[in-house]
């Protein structure tokens, strides 16, 4: 009697047990016992197990790569780069190595063989530059410059051409022309001895004249052609007309000792003759010719008055070329023909 009595004690405890098993799951809550143990921990400050909150996760669904076909590959190529594909590999052969070419030795330079001297003033100064810019492609003339600026024939006394020129050539200079321009100090009295001329009076052009032979004559007995360039007008109508009367005597008397005058007025004075500051250059272009002081040239003025010398220069040297003589190297140089 008592063994069922036990019996039926446990028997009655087992169906509790499961009843409230099922009670819990029901409600959602975790359940343990002897049989299914549940967690047994939690922190303080924790819901009990089985009573958190549980929030769904949402995630993306997986996406299945779709396989990309030969085609298709070949299609998103660059088009070079698919004609590269088709095209077989060749092998190349490295391009052999080539010596850096030797560096060609610089010819030579042209040593001149035509030397063309300026002296003078000032003006010739100009001059000899102007000279140098026309013969600037012309290795073989160069422009020897003897100038003084504040020099003439009149102040001797100052300034001897003639025992210059003298003293000059005695250095046997490579020389083949001369060019000779003065003028524009020569407006002063010239003095004989105890006597006094005024400029431009008949003693004056007398004195003058022997003056101005004195520096040809130089130049002839060393037969060396001269080129005399006559100044051209200036502002002052007076100062004009002096130097007018003294291109005159340069004409005459460097004709009579065989040398060339350039008469370069016609190209610095306008339609009724008269000073022009201003008018066509070398090239035909019009251009300020004098500079402010209304004696001296510009640039342009000096280009287009070494343009004149320049014309009979040629023309000497294109005679000499023809006599079959060699170029002269010093003050022994033969007379250019007529």
């Amino acid at each position: 009697m008592r063994l069922r009595s036990w019996v039926g004690l446990a028997f009655a405890a087992l169906c509790l047990v499961l009843a409230g098993q099922r009670a819990a799951q029901a409600q959602g809550f975790p359940f343990s016992n002897f049989f299914n143990p549940g967690p047994s921990y939690y922190y303080p400050g924790q819901p009990a197990p089985g009573y958190e909150t549980r929030r769904p996760v949402y995630r993306e669904p997986r996406r299945v790569r779709r396989p990309v076909y030969r085609e298709e590959r070949q299609a998103r190529r660059p088009a070079s780069r698919r004609e590269e594909a088709r095209q077989p590999r060749r092998f190349v052969r490295p391009a052999p190595a080539v010596e850096p070419r030797k560096a060609q030795p610089e010819p030579p330079p042209i040593e001149p063989s035509t030397y063309i001297v300026v002296f003078g003033d000032s003006l010739a100064d100009a001059l000899g530059d102007g000279l140098e810019d026309a013969y600037d492609e012309a290795p073989e003339i160069e422009i020897v410059d003897k100038t003084k600026g504040d020099s003439g024939l009149v102040r001797n006394d100052a300034y001897d051409w003639p025992k210059v020129i003298q003293d000059f050539l005695s250095s046997d200079p490579k020389i083949t022309f001369a060019v000779m321009m003065v003028g524009v100090n020569d407006r002063q009295p010239i003095r004989e001895g105890e006597t006094t001329h005024e400029p431009l009076s008949e003693r004056w052009k007398e004195l003058y004249r022997e003056r101005v032979d004195a520096v040809a004559r130089i130049f002839a007995e060393r037969k060396i052609p001269l080129v005399w360039v006559g100044p051209p007008p200036v502002r002052n109508e007076k100062f004009s007309g002096d130097l007018n009367a003294m291109n005159e005597i340069y004409r005459e008397q460097v004709q009579k000792a065989g040398g060339v005058y350039v008469d370069i007025w016609p190209g610095f004075v306008s339609d009724e003759n008269r000073y022009a500051p201003v008018g066509p250059d070398v090239d035909g272009q019009s251009a300020r010719l004098r500079t402010g002081d209304g004696i001296h040239f510009t640039e342009a003025g000096a280009r287009k008055a070494a343009h004149f010398a320049e014309v009979e220069i040629k023309r000497l040297i294109e005679a000499r070329a023809g006599t079959n003589v060699a170029a002269p190297v010093s003050g022994e140089s033969p007379a250019a023909a007529k």
